[in-house]
């Protein structure tokens, strides 16, 4: 099932204001978060990584072994980080966050 039509579902069989009060409707709206949860993508797990490529507008990269030391030597929050990384989109200097597995 696609995002949309799940999404869709779950508006439909919770548009009743005591949809509570029905555990049938509760399950299946926790059944089909579930299946909604799926299909979002999954976080990246920084312990399990081998590290992070940046790459710069001149061509060149530099490697990090973590993200802790991503952010020190670029001088960027950890959130900042994790945001362009998973977005795969260049910070407004141009820089690249990739991950090494």
């Amino acid at each position: 099932m696609q995002k949309e039509a799940i999404h869709q579902l779950i508006v439909k069989l919770t548009l009743n204001k005591n949809w509570l009060n029905d555990p049938m409707i509760v399950n299946q709206v926790k059944c089909l978060g579930d299946q909604l949860s799926c299909t979002r993508r999954s976080p990246i797990n920084y312990n399990q990584i081998q590290g992070i490529n940046v790459y710069y507008l001149d061509g060149s990269k530099k490697m990090y072994p973590s993200l802790k030391s991503c952010c020190e030597g670029e001088k960027l929050f950890k959130g900042t980080i994790q945001k362009y990384i998973l977005s795969d989109s260049p910070i407004a200097d141009g820089r690249y966050f990739r991950v090494i597995r």
